[in-house]
């Protein structure tokens, strides 16, 4: 396949997907990634998926060590507490210790190493993408002067894309397999009753963190909306600063510039009552089971079911736990935090062009020696970017051959319009 035929199978599959886009009305993340995806899909996929796959490789024996440190840990506190074990025991448990926090130390660099490639240029292709649909849009759209809220639209949405990619396959998938192996552990060195109650804990948990999440989803929406308009405000003012000086508006400007601000402060404010308000409930969730746990753990030590390096281990068990399920809550807002950037971008993906161009357009003569005599010509013409700005009625002008015209008028009189047609 030539280079010619690859471009125009790349445009007419782009034109199928926005065309899915725009009959479309939900914009559920599965069905914006599915409708995205052939827009931006790299033509070898090997690569990629070959760092993404050595990547989850080092995911897994990070979750193990994980898992295994506190086990070890406990493992050297019960040796330290017995006078008689030989020091050689607690030297090698010591040296597994160091090897599986060598390991650990390493993994989220090396991860982090393998996917950063991937990430950024599926981020660049985004924001390409964005940018090539922006110039295929009209005139009309762009003299809306809404600069600063495309920019800020192009931006988040080639960073959700990101976090979305980073969140599915490098996030939830740790954190569930940690979470997991925890619970198994805690259930087979300890009992029913620790697991049970971590359970009902953590329903609670995503109870709560479920709740302020949709609060924060609703307020993020709004804070999106505000910050588009201030950004809007602010490259429309420098952007016409000869007209403002010349007018003297810059109070106007200036207040009209505050009072975006002043809006967005306030929604800023919400987004933040709720994020507060999510850590201080899941804070006191979180200290109530671990109390009742580690006096769980006490009772159990005096009734010499337990051991102390136990009641250790169900400590170190608890802090990773609460750390795998604040990791889970962080990837739930930040998806859907990146779901309401990318419907944004999807919007404006779903904009139509009102003027589209043939993929095979046909070839004009370049040259007055290959067209022979021509002149140009205008016959009732009427044009206006929105029908409450008509600029030209009914005009019609006759340009002969090797001739030129001057188009005289008044400020505001089509004279630019002309020269555009």
């Amino acid at each position: 396949m030539s280079h010619a035929d690859r471009h125009l199978q790349s445009i007419a599959c782009t034109s199928h997907s926005l065309l899915m886009l725009k009959k479309t009305d939900s914009t559920s993340e599965a069905l914006s990634l599915r409708v995205l995806w052939p827009m931006i899909r790299p033509e070898k996929l090997w690569p990629d998926a070959t760092r993404i796959g050595f990547a989850l490789v080092i995911l897994l024996v990070e979750s193990g060590t994980a898992v295994a440190t506190p086990w070890l840990f406990s493992r050297m506190v019960s040796s330290l507490s017995r006078p008689e074990t030989l020091l050689a025991v607690p030297v090698w448990l010591i040296a597994q210790y160091a090897v599986i926090r060598i390991i650990s130390g390493l993994a989220t660099p090396l991860r982090e190493l393998l996917v950063k490639p991937v990430e950024t240029d599926l981020q660049r292709r985004v924001a390409v993408l964005g940018l090539r649909h922006l110039h295929d849009l009209s005139v009309r759209f762009h003299l809306n002067r809404q600069t600063g809220s495309l920019t800020r639209t192009l931006d988040r949405g080639a960073d959700a894309v990101g976090t979305l990619l980073s969140l599915a396959l490098f996030n939830v998938l740790p954190n569930v397999i940690e979470l997991i192996m925890t619970l198994t552990v805690i259930l087979k060195i300890f009992d029913w009753r620790y697991v049970g109650l971590l359970l009902l804990a953590l329903g609670l948990y995503s109870s709560v963190s479920y709740v302020f999440t949709r609060l924060r989803m609703t307020a993020r929406r709004a804070r999106n909306r505000a910050s588009n308009e201030a950004q809007h405000q602010l490259v429309d003012s420098i952007l016409n600063f000869e007209t403002v000086r010349s007018f003297a508006n810059e109070p106007h400007e200036i207040a009209r510039y505050d009072a975006a601000r002043k809006d967005l402060r306030q929604v800023e404010i919400s987004l933040q009552r709720y994020v507060s308000l999510s850590q201080i409930s899941r804070g006191i969730l979180i200290a109530v089971t671990t109390t009742t746990l580690l006096a769980m753990a006490a009772h159990d030590i005096v009734a010499h079911r337990l051991a102390v390096a136990q009641f250790v281990l169900i400590g170190s068990y608890l802090s990773g736990l609460y750390s795998s399920v604040g990791a889970l809550n962080y990837v739930s807002a930040g998806w859907r935090n990146a779901r309401v950037d990318l419907e944004n971008y999807l919007e404006l993906l779903a904009v139509r062009s009102e003027i589209t161009h043939a993929v095979q357009p046909v070839r004009l003569p370049g040259k007055l020696s290959e067209a022979g005599a021509a002149s140009v010509a205008f016959r009732h013409v009427s044009f206006g970017y929105s029908p409450a700005r008509q600029i030209l009625h009914d005009v019609s002008i006759n340009i002969p051959a090797g001739t030129s015209l001057a188009i005289v008028g008044h400020t505001g009189s089509g004279k630019s319009t002309w020269g555009v047609c």
